[in-house]
Parts: C-alpha cells; structure tokens; sequence
C-alpha cells in the first residue's frame, strides 16, 4: 500500500504535500482511498456508486467515511454490473445543475455576509454616534452576527462541496464570526454601562 507523497501523489486528487491519500494499483485487488482534506480530495459531486477516470482505469466510488480517520473516500475498479447499475448513476445534467444552483446560493451568501460585516465594522466610536444613528448601529451588529451563524451552520457542507471557495474564503469567514462576537460584547457592554440598558 503507497501513500501519497512528491514521489507518489494521489492517483485520484494529485495530493503529494502529505501522506493522508493511501492506494495501492498493481495487487489483484486494487483500491485507492482518498482523503477529503483541505486542500485537495475527491471530486465533490461524486456519491457512491458513481465512476471516475484516472490512472488509467475507470473506478467505482464504494463507500465513504473511510480510512483511520473515516475521511477517505474508497474507490475500487468499476465492474459492470447491471444490478450496481439500476441503482447507482452518474450524476445527470441535472444533478450537476443543482450543485450549480447550491453553489451559487453559496457565493451569494458568503458575499452577503462580508458586505455586511464590513459595514458593521466600519461603525464609529459608539459614543462618537446620536441615539437614532447608535440604535441602528447595534441593530445592525446584532443582525450581522445571527446572518453569520446561521450560516455557519451549514459552511461545512459549502465548503466539503466546493473547494476553491474553502481555500479563499474560510479564513475569513472565521475571522468575521470571531470579531462580531467580540464587535456584539462591545455593544452590550455600552448599553449596559453608558446607556444603563437592563441586557
């Protein structure tokens, strides 16, 4: 059994900078387990019983949640078998619309939630501010925080489904949710110690 490395990467997603990726193509019984990491795994509209190409043979996607970590995608030769088949499918052309769909839903979202959180940062000094502006500006904060954790709820599954938008987006997106909260403590504090706001 290889792992991947810079002199075996992943026959499946190239991976080379880490031994997560385990496969072995030359036993009577290959198989490949690919790791969905961060930065590279499996393609992400693949379910099981799908196929894929690479390395020269055409695979079988058996089982998910594989390997000592239950990260790993298995793949094994396909075999044509009509009654695998019957129930299992490449995606359609609508399936890979839907994911389309999901992930334009999912940039619409993540803009959103920076454009918002960029005005609620960009608020001035609170004592800086008049009682209708000050009003609005928590109103704005409060809304921004709960826009962001609701959707963080389901960021693992945008970013488990689209990778490029992880390695662009995530690190921000923590970020964000970490300064709102602390951005969210800063309001509370004022209304309760300058404004005397009963929290």
């Amino acid at each position: 059994m290889h792992v991947s490395s810079k002199k075996t990467p992943c026959p499946c997603c190239q991976r080379s900078k880490t031994n997560h990726c385990r496969f072995d193509l030359d036993s009577t019984n290959p198989v490949v387990f690919c790791h969905q990491g961060v930065s590279s795994g499996p393609p992400a509209h693949l379910r099981v019983g799908n196929t894929i190409s690479f390395a020269g043979i055409n695979w079988a996607l058996v089982g998910t949640g594989k390997g000592h970590s239950g990260n790993s995608h298995e793949f094994r030769p396909h075999r044509d078998n009509p009654k695998f088949q019957s129930t299992h499918r490449p995606p359609s052309a609508q399936d890979l619309q839907m994911v389309q769909a999901r992930r334009s839903l999912a940039i619409h979202a993540i803009d959103r939630f920076f454009e918002k959180f960029q005005q609620a940062w960009d608020i001035t000094d609170f004592h800086s501010l008049q009682p209708s502006e000050l009003h609005q500006a928590f109103d704005l904060i409060y809304a921004t925080e709960q826009e962001g954790l609701a959707l963080a709820r389901s960021i693992q599954t945008i970013w488990r489904e689209n990778h490029d938008l992880r390695d662009r987006h995530k690190a921000r997106f923590d970020s964000y949710i970490r300064n709102l909260k602390f951005q969210r403590e800063d309001v509370d504090f004022f209304r309760q110690h300058y404004l005397g706001e009963v929290i």
